[in-house]
């Protein structure tokens, strides 16, 4: 694989992982795939990247890490993850207004090897 760097797409979770793991999980998608993806999930077509999209994107990734981190546990390792914290470009005409980050709780979940 070369290495190379890549622009943020537009709608990015990240989880913290902090323990024996250490590092961050982190889901990047435009706001396009965004919405096809909250749709989906939700059974009905949504046109804007608004709190009830918003809400499903950040679901969907803790859904893909709870799986990750419960395997992870299964195999001994000890830490604590962070709620996703979702961010997202604004684009009006061409060009970005700024980064975006939803309001989250600093809540972490503990996940420790029960011997």
């Amino acid at each position: 694989m070369k290495p190379s760097s890549q622009p943020i797409l537009g709608v990015t979770t990240i989880i913290g992982l902090a323990g024996r793991v250490e590092g961050r999980v982190l889901f990047d998608m435009s706001q396009q795939t965004a919405l096809a993806i909250a749709s989906g999930m939700n059974g009905e077509e949504l046109y804007t990247f608004d709190e009830f999209a918003k809400a499903t994107i950040t679901e969907l990734s803790n859904m893909i890490a709870a799986q990750a981190v419960t395997k992870l546990h299964e195999l001994g390792f000890e830490f604590e993850i962070s709620l996703p914290a979702l961010f997202y470009w604004q684009h009006f005409g061409g060009e970005y207004d700024g980064i975006r980050s939803a309001d989250r709780a600093d809540r972490h979940v503990s996940w420790q090897n029960r011997d």
